[in-house]
């Protein structure tokens, strides 16, 4: 099949040679290299440690914390699919994101300049500043968006509260 390319220019090989000859004709110059296992040292991260984003975010961040609906404890008829046969476009998490408050606080972060993220207890806590903003839903997260407001100057809002807040 690539015995082809020298006839068909659709059928050649990725090289650096083919790719100069299919831009050949243009009033461009064309470069080209690739990136393979014998550059791999050149280009590849060698370190352990995770790379800090932290001064990369938008800030204000809108961190959405939402209860956890825990389906599996819901009263269900017999014939309902268990939990874990529950497509996973249809869990909670992924719900959330079409919800109007999740849309509206998505809207309020744009309109603000920021950011929104979904709150992770694991590896959100230390990145709350003064000035960012919580949104919650349901009364945990509204105990977890109230404890890091006594220690930061934060705005708390309910989650149907930012719906009103959001300019049209």
């Amino acid at each position: 099949m690539y015995g082809l390319g020298r006839n068909d220019k659709s059928f050649r090989r990725l090289t650096p040679d083919n790719i100069k000859k299919v831009w050949e004709g243009y009033s461009f110059d064309v470069d080209s290299w690739f990136l393979d296992e014998k550059g791999l040292g050149l280009y590849a991260w060698k370190k352990n440690e995770l790379i800090n984003l932290e001064p990369y975010i938008k800030r204000p961040i809108i961190f959405f914390i939402a209860d956890q609906i825990e389906f599996d404890r819901v009263a269900r008829s017999p014939d309902a699919l268990s939990i874990k046969d529950i497509p996973e476009e249809r869990k909670f998490n992924r719900q959330l994101r079409k919800m109007p408050a999740f849309k509206a606080a998505t809207k309020y972060a744009y309109q603000i300049d920021g950011s929104i993220q979904f709150y992770d207890p694991f590896q959100d806590s230390r990145l709350i500043k003064d000035g960012d903003i919580i949104v919650y839903m349901g009364p945990q997260s509204k105990i977890i968006a109230d404890t890091f407001s006594d220690a930061n100057d934060i705005a708390v809002y309910k989650a149907k509260k930012i719906r009103t807040i959001v300019k049209k």
